[in-house]
C-alpha cells in the first residue's frame, strides 16, 4: 500500500465525498450508499463533516471504498482505497491509502503519451511501479502528491499494460530505482550530470532517439531572462516558475543571445515517452534502450 495526498494544488478548505455509483462507502465505520454525500470542511485545527443531517467534529474523518471526491466547484475524481482527511497548515489534507497496482494503473493511463501503443504503455507501467516503490515517504508525512512533482494521479482505471506487467520493476546493480522520464527528449536523452542532477543511484546515459529526431518539431523562444546554465533543469524550472511553464520547453536547446532554439518537452533524462510510442519493440527492449545497463525484474511480494 502507498499513501498519496490528493488535490494538493487546490489547497482545499472544503471537500465533498460520496460513494461511487453502485458502491457502499464506509465513513468512520458507518455505511453510506446511494447518492448521499458527506461534506467536509476545516474548522480551526479540526474538521467538521456533515452526514445524515448531523454535524460531527474531530481530528480526522476516514472513508473506505470506491468514492467520488470533489473540491466543490473545481474538480471531481474517482478514487479507490482508504481516504483520511485532516487539517494541516490551514487547509484540508486528504491522503489516500491505495493498492500499489491500482496506483500503477492510474499513473500509467494518466502519464502515457496519447499515441502510445500497448508495449510503450507496458514500459510506462514498469517505470511507474519502480518509481512508486523506490520513492516512498517523498513528502515525509505521506508518500506522494498527485501533481507533476511526483506522478500525475487520476481516477482508478483498467490498464491492460499494468496487468500485463504486474510486479515488474527496473533495477540497476541489483536495486530498484525511480526512473526519470519526459515527454520528448528532442533527439538525444541527457545524462544526470548534464542537467545538474546527481548520478546516484543511476547515472543515466545519452541515448540517440531517432523517433524524436525525425518527428519532434523544433521550437524557438525569446527568453525574458537568461538561464544561469544552459541545459540545467533547475534553471529551466526557475524560468518556468517566474514566466510560465512554456518559457523554455526542454533542456535540448542552444542559445544565441537571448533566443533559445531547440526540440523536445521536459528535462530529457531517461525514458522518452514520444520516442517509446514510435518504436515497434517489446516493452523490455524499449526500457533497455532508454535505460542502458538496467534489468526488468519481478519485485519480491508483488507477483
Amino acid at each position: 500500500m502507498i499513501e498519496i495526498a490528493i488535490f494538493v494544488l487546490f489547497h482545499p478548505q472544503a471537500l465533498t465525498v460520496k460513494p461511487a455509483p453502485g458502491h457502499i462507502l464506509a465513513v468512520n465505520g458507518v455505511s453510506l450508499a446511494g447518492d448521499r454525500a458527506v461534506g467536509v470542511r476545516r474548522e480551526g485545527r479540526e474538521v467538521d463533516w456533515f452526514m445524515n443531517r448531523q454535524t460531527h467534529t474531530g481530528q480526522a474523518v476516514r472513508f473506505a471504498g470506491e468514492m467520488l471526491v470533489s473540491v466543490p466547484g473545481k474538480i471531481q475524481r474517482r478514487y479507490r482505497g482508504k481516504l483520511t482527511v485532516t487539517e494541516a497548515g490551514g487547509e484540508l489534507r486528504a491522503v489516500l491509502t491505495a493498492d500499489v497496482e491500482d496506483a500503477v494503473a492510474a499513473v500509467t493511463e494518466a502519464e502515457s503519451a496519447p499515441e502510445a501503443g500497448l508495449e510503450a504503455r507496458k514500459a510506462q507501467a514498469v517505470i511507474a511501479r519502480s518509481w512508486l516503490l523506490a520513492n516512498r515517504r517523498r513528502h515525509g508525512a505521506y508518500d506522494y502528491c498527485d501533481t507533476t512533482h511526483c506522478q500525475v494521479w487520476k481516477d482508478p482505471r483498467v490498464s491492460p499494460a499494468a496487468v500485463a506487467t504486474r510486479g515488474m520493476v527496473v533495477t540497476y546493480q541489483g536495486k530498484v530505482f525511480a526512473p526519470a522520464y519526459s515527454g520528448s527528449c528532442g533527439g538525444r536523452t541527457k545524462t544526470a550530470e548534464e542537467v545538474g542532477w546527481s548520478p546516484e543511484p543511476y547515472p543515466y546515459f545519452p541515448v540517440d532517439c531517432e523517433v524524436c529526431r525525425r518527428e519532434e518539431p523544433a521550437w524557438e523562444r525569446t527568453l525574458p531572462e537568461l538561464p544561469r546554465r544552459v541545459g540545467e533543469e533547475a534553471a529551466r524550472l526557475l524560468l518556468g516558475r517566474k514566466f510560465g511553464w512554456d518559457t523554455l520547453p526542454s533542456n535540448n536547446y542552444s542559445l544565441t543571445g537571448n533566443v533559445a532554439r531547440g526540440r523536445g518537452r521536459g528535462h530529457g533524462v531517461g525514458f522518452c515517452q514520444r520516442g517509446a510510442a514510435g518504436l515497434p519493440e517489446a516493452f523490455d527492449q524499449i526500457l533497455r534502450r532508454y535505460l542502458p545497463n538496467t534489468r526488468v525484474e519481478a519485485f519480491p511480494g508483488l507477483r
